[in-house]
């Protein structure tokens, strides 16, 4: 019982780190221009969309 009491009270820390994360993922995502170009980035992107959870219409323009 003690560990989920642990585990809460570090929460407050996490949650935000985390935030800042999924936050960074989304700008890198935004912020590439196309995919086409080159495979390397488009590996990338798509790793990158992954993490940030762009899912649905939320993906760059000319993604798969």
């Amino acid at each position: 019982m003690e560990f989920i009491a642990e585990i809460m009270g570090m929460l407050p820390i996490w949650i935000p780190a985390l935030a800042t994360v999924f936050l960074s993922l989304k700008s890198i995502t935004v912020l590439t221009p196309t995919t086409v170009d080159n495979k390397i980035v488009n590996g990338a992107l798509k790793v990158l969309n992954f993490l940030a959870l762009n899912i649905g219409k939320d993906k760059n323009a000319d993604a798969e």
